[in-house]
């Protein structure tokens, strides 16, 4: 890959800005509701009905303190051109771009998908994406926790540590 030292394998990706990890962040089926006070407490069903996926809506790039879950693990193998694919360990999902956003879903070889991690002397990594050009960035003004893309500027926002986990 772009001029660093990475091998295909495993690797936690952190932001330079917060030091948090990437992961791939499941919103949680919604809790059902108590009963209100002074109300008697009607019997519990015996299981929750399943809820579907979709009610739960897609899942999403997200930055969180590290807590060792395949969620936040991704494995960064190289495919051509020092292009990498970076898929999460925990969900499979491939990270991918549009011009306006960040895409998962399962990884179909597209330049959307494809990823050129050009690392700094400083040991932080640029990650760029090949079909739009623009850099992988931690948060928003909207989303101080959500990964983003834009063009590159050389600040924390825009810089990755890699690491084996």
């Amino acid at each position: 890959m772009a001029g660093d030292n990475l091998v295909e394998g495993a690797y936690q990706v952190l932001s330079r800005q917060s030091e948090n990890t990437l992961e791939v962040h499941v919103p949680a089926p919604p809790k059902p509701a108590a009963p209100a006070p002074g109300a008697a407490a009607a019997p519990a069903p015996a299981a929750p009905p399943p809820v579907p996926a979709e009610a739960l809506g897609p899942p999403a790039l997200h930055l969180a303190r590290y807590l060792t879950l395949d969620p936040q693990k991704w494995t960064i193998a190289p495919v051509a051109g020092g292009y990498a694919k970076i898929v999460n360990l925990g969900t499979g999902d491939a990270i991918g771009a549009t011009a306006a956003a960040v895409e998962l879903g399962a990884y179909a070889g597209t330049d959307a998908q494809l990823w050129r991690l050009e690392q700094f002397p400083d040991g932080g990594y640029r990650i760029l994406n090949k079909a739009t050009g623009l850099s992988l960035a931690a948060g928003s003004a909207k989303d101080p926790n959500g990964v983003v893309v834009g063009p590159f500027v050389r600040d924390d926002l825009h810089l990755w540590t890699i690491t084996t986990p």
